[in-house]
């Protein structure tokens, strides 16, 4: 049994996770695949517009079977919604053991967990929601108003996981409407791993240079460009979506959001659903 950092290469031309709903879709999907692998443990993950991040104990084996599992279960979810696949069909994934060497598990799950900070997102760590950060040494009250999975009836425990798996009675949902992450990630190793919570806290601050990252990598997040988007379609061009322009207007589009929010070609390809290469064009 080893430690293993798994990753699925960031889309360049679309979201995994497109807003609220589909984050909550993904977290619950995470929760059902946990249950499905009860002899991996999952350490710390986060969960990103267009990539995954996950911090796992287990064989190598075992390993990738998670993420398999994770992907193809999301890609029914994703089929469902939107009526497309090709996001994951392709999704190149790594699987990498950690060096246990110079504190490098410790700095992996900080790492892990200060994506949303390098990405601008959010200015700690505590703050983004989608991952596993407020597991660890927490005082917050984590039982009030949840639900009990056992107290769902079976129909909407489908519905709500997205899966016929079932689940552990005593597992409980947010009000937010996902399993809580106490439920399934093993908060208390990672506890003995740090110690000391404010060991934790001391690898956060440091991950990647933390005050630069803050400081100069400071961008907006997918959802806040969509919702530019849909006021610009609306407002500005008459139009429903993005495919309903020519050539000129959107590239007065992209020009627009890259303007107004120092958007990168990456970033302005993802919430537009175009191609990085088509991006290019336009712009130059």
């Amino acid at each position: 049994m080893k430690y293993f950092h798994v990753y699925t290469k960031g889309l360049e031309d679309g979201q995994l996770f497109k807003d609220k709903a589909d984050y909550i879709a993904g977290m619950n999907i995470l929760a059902v695949v946990c249950s499905m692998r009860p002899e991996l443990r999952l350490l710390a993950f986060v969960l990103m517009s267009n990539h995954v991040h996950f911090v796992l104990y287990g064989t190598e084996e075992q390993v990738k079977k998670f993420i398999d599992l994770y992907k193809s279960t999301l890609s029914r979810y994703i089929r469902s919604r939107y009526g497309v696949t090709k996001y994951l069909r392709h999704l190149s994934t790594t699987v990498s053991e950690v060096s246990l060497e110079n504190d490098g598990l410790r700095r992996l799950i900080a790492y892990v967990l200060n994506n949303p900070v390098k990405a601008g997102i959010n200015c700690v760590a505590l703050g983004y929601e989608w991952s596993s950060a407020r597991c660890y040494f927490s005082e917050i009250d984590l039982l009030t108003d949840v639900v009990s999975v056992g107290s769902m009836s079976i129909r909407k425990q489908r519905k709500v996981f997205h899966s016929y798996h079932k689940l552990p009675d005593n597992w409980y949902v947010t009000s937010s409407g996902y399993i809580s992450p106490m439920c399934y990630v093993d908060h208390g190793l990672v506890e003995r791993i740090y110690g000391k919570s404010r060991s934790l806290q001391y690898f956060i601050s440091t991950s990647l240079s933390l005050r630069t990252a803050i400081a100069e990598s400071m961008t907006f997040s997918d959802s806040i460009l969509q919702a530019a988007i849909g006021e610009l379609l609306d407002k500005k061009y008459s139009a429903e979506s993005i495919s309903d322009l020519d050539d000129v207007l959107k590239r007065n589009m992209l020009k627009d959001l890259k303007s107004r929010f120092s958007a990168p070609l990456k970033q302005l390809a993802r919430v537009t659903e175009m191609t990085l290469k088509e991006v290019v064009r336009l712009l130059e």
